[in-house]
């Protein structure tokens, strides 16, 4: 599991389960960082939202960490994997 996401082409599951696109059901993303200040205006209170662009229709979808703490099992549950799609190199004519 990670404890971020990386902004390469890749796929992310959320607790073992693929996140699809809303539109057009493909699985490939580009994950991004974005936030926002919650004071308007503001002291510099940020809050991070994570979201992900579609990499065949361009939609954007937010997305929650819902990663934590297990008491019973005293263990900390990460939510988000990434799989990264690997590029292939251009081919030598």
């Amino acid at each position: 599991m990670v404890d971020y996401l990386t902004a390469e082409k890749s796929r992310i599951y959320i607790f073992k389960k693929p996140i699809c696109c809303h539109i057009c059901a493909h699985d490939i993303f580009i994950p991004h960082e974005t936030y926002t200040d919650v004071e308007k205006p503001g002291i510099k209170v940020l809050f991070v939202h994570n979201t992900a662009i579609c990499q065949q229709c361009g939609f954007v979808i937010e997305i929650s960490d819902p990663s934590y703490y297990d008491g019973v099992n005293d263990t900390y549950r990460w939510a988000f994997d990434q799989e990264l799609i690997e590029e292939q190199p251009p081919s030598e004519p």
